[in-house]
């Protein structure tokens, strides 16, 4: 690898939010998280792992951070395990957003005195944490009507985000969803995001008449970013640096990513890094074995940890690309696979997250998840 000088920067970022210059399209997306907050429509998003999720968000929250009426508000729960922490969670993000850094702990200590808060410092990001001493559900609606009133008191826009929330349906017990439902919901000036890439968890929350939510918000998916206004982001980024990428190689890096953006924005952050000034097949063609290199001892942990029906139905999967008829004849005998074996695989496969299962009008259609995974089991002989 070639060294690099302190001004060097790759624009494919592959974790955080770098600012608008390097953030791909959305446009449509946007304009739907937009109207929904103007007209406060609680929304909830759905994505796969890895689709932009997040990014979106944050490009979001970007652009309402420079509106003098809209306080944008970020949490993420995927690590949560209960009300309580959840509701630290929540209530950190809302002080740290609303207060001043000064005056966080007095707030805090004033407003939820009767939870018996204390406050520390994340020593990685360095902001405040509180944490409320809560015990049972009692504390829960008491903590939730306090972060209320901290949020009815201004006069502008909030917008809160949950990221994860399908994670509450993990818990041992929770009544986090009731509570937002009596709370947080009937606030003029404040908006919710619900955001998961688990759809079925996010479907019971929101479309069982037996959830506190239900009916509560609309639905939004997030899909692929369109093939033009890809192929142009990725372009104008080598052109900025003085690098030619040719369209034929641009249109490979979409087919065999799919267009997924933690994949595709990985290969083209494999490819920025080689040293030549044009970019052509024969780069993506390297760009592309450095990619399954990279991961190749995960793909094996993942062959020795799946039973051996299981490895030979996601092979065949990966195989297909896509498939809609995983008990069709000439889908089991191509690949050697009882019926019984295939729906019984399938069904843990997708429960794991090694397979993602989506509608297609009246059949349900399986590809595997990693689409870096996939590419190296297409790999892989019979």
């Amino acid at each position: 690898m070639k060294s690099k000088d302190a001004t060097y920067f790759n624009p494919f970022e592959l974790f955080a939010y770098i600012g608008e210059e390097y953030f791909c399209d959305r446009k449509e997306e946007l304009k739907e998280l937009q109207s929904a907050l103007d007209n406060r429509r609680n929304l909830v998003l759905i994505s796969m792992r890895r689709m932009g999720k997040t990014q979106l968000i944050r490009h979001w929250h970007h652009r309402l951070s420079k509106e003098d009426q809209v306080i944008p508000i970020y949490i993420d729960v995927m690590q949560t395990t209960s009300d309580r922490q959840f509701i630290n969670r929540l209530a950190s993000a809302v002080l740290i957003a609303l207060e001043e850094r000064k005056t966080i702990v007095s707030k805090a200590l004033n407003v939820f005195k009767s939870l018996r808060p204390t406050v520390s410092v994340d020593p990685v990001t360095g902001l405040p944490e509180v944490n409320l001493d809560i015990r049972d559900d009692r504390d829960v609606g008491i903590s939730m009507e306090q972060i209320a009133r901290l949020l009815a008191d201004r006069k502008e826009r909030v917008q809160i985000s949950i990221d994860e929330f399908q994670q509450i349906s993990e818990y041992a017990q929770t009544v986090i969803d009731a509570s937002i439902r009596a709370n947080i919901v009937p606030l003029e000036n404040t908006h919710i995001l619900f955001c998961g890439s688990e759809s079925h968890l996010l479907h019971a929350l929101f479309n069982s008449a037996k959830k506190p939510l239900f009916a509560s918000t609309q639905f939004m998916h997030l899909d692929y970013i369109g093939k033009k206004a890809y192929g142009s982001f990725i372009e104008k980024h080598f052109k900025k640096a003085g690098k030619i990428i040719d369209k034929i190689a641009v249109d490979e890096v979409l087919r065999w990513t799919r267009r997924h953006t933690f994949y595709t924005h990985f290969l083209c952050n494999q490819l920025y890094d080689f040293p030549c000034t044009t970019i052509d097949l024969e780069q993506v063609e390297q760009a592309k074995y450095r990619c399954i290199q990279h991961f190749e001892m995960t793909f094996l942990y993942y062959k020795k940890l799946l039973s051996k029906n299981q490895f030979k139905v996601v092979r065949a999967i990966a195989r297909e690309g896509a498939v809609n008829a995983i008990n069709s004849k000439k889908f089991l005998n191509q690949y050697g696979l009882a019926a019984s074996t295939a729906t019984q695989s399938v069904k843990a496969l997708t429960k794991d997250g090694i397979l993602y299962a989506w509608q297609e009008r009246d059949r349900v259609v399986y590809r595997v998840y990693d689409v870096f995974f996939s590419r190296w089991l297409e790999q892989l002989s019979i």
